[in-house]
């Protein structure tokens, strides 16, 4: 995805540790330039696995779509409490 497409407070589908995981995003992190010639830099996202509650940062190349709210249900359903 996109940077101008991630929204704070929803959840997508992010590659964590090789597997696809329902992430919800809760703040950006940082923003890196990757140098002078290039205007925009490389946002840098902060969220939380809703499978194991941890925390994990992660940039919009990782992304692959957001989730719709019975989606996050239903990957929810097989978290071990």
């Amino acid at each position: 995805m996109k940077q101008d497409q991630i929204r704070i407070g929803s959840v997508y589908a992010v590659k964590v540790s090789g597997l696809i995981a329902p992430v919800r995003v809760d703040r950006i992190k940082a923003t890196v330039v990757l140098g002078a010639a290039r205007a925009q830099g490389k946002a840098r996202y902060e969220g939380t696995n809703l499978k194991t509650g941890r925390t994990v940062a992660f940039t919009a190349a990782k992304c692959r779509y957001e989730l719709q709210s019975a989606e996050v249900a239903e990957a929810l359903a097989g978290r071990a409490l």
